[in-house]
């Protein structure tokens, strides 16, 4: 036994499924409002000190070539065994300098963003150096 529905009786079955869910709002201002999330960190009450130490880890550069410093911070920290350099080898650190960041990751970014260079890291212990696409400019 087949029973037909006409679309005004489902029209009035949705209204009716409807009405208990606008009649919630009600129900819903017993609840405290949601606080504003605080993105500056000097405005949180409670901050931990892993928060506060803006750097956990530093490079230190010398006046020279970059390759050869980038191939010893690479093996030093990040366990990199072979590195792909497909840049100039003429690439110039000007100056004594220590790079602190929050991890080595942005550390190589500041280096290397100047030169115009990106470092890609493989998951077999291996790395390429080459400059960015122009477009990524």
């Amino acid at each position: 036994m087949s029973q037909r529905v006409s679309l005004s009786q489902l029209c009035s079955c949705c209204i009716m499924l409807a009405f208990p869910v606008v009649a919630a709002p009600a129900a819903a201002t017993e609840l405290a409002p949601c606080q504003p999330l605080q993105l500056d960190a000097s405005a949180t009450p409670h901050q931990t000190t892993a928060v506060t130490t803006p750097a956990d880890v530093a490079m230190q550069l010398q006046r020279g070539q970059l390759e050869p410093q980038i191939r010893q911070l690479l093996r030093e920290h990040l366990a990199i065994k072979v590195l792909d350099w497909q840049a100039s080898p003429h690439h110039q650190w000007p100056t004594e300098h220590t790079v602190r960041a929050g991890s080595w990751a942005e550390v190589l970014r500041r280096v290397l963003q100047p030169y115009h260079l990106q470092l890609v890291m493989h998951p077999n212990h291996s790395a390429v150096v080459r400059y960015r696409d122009a477009a990524a400019l």
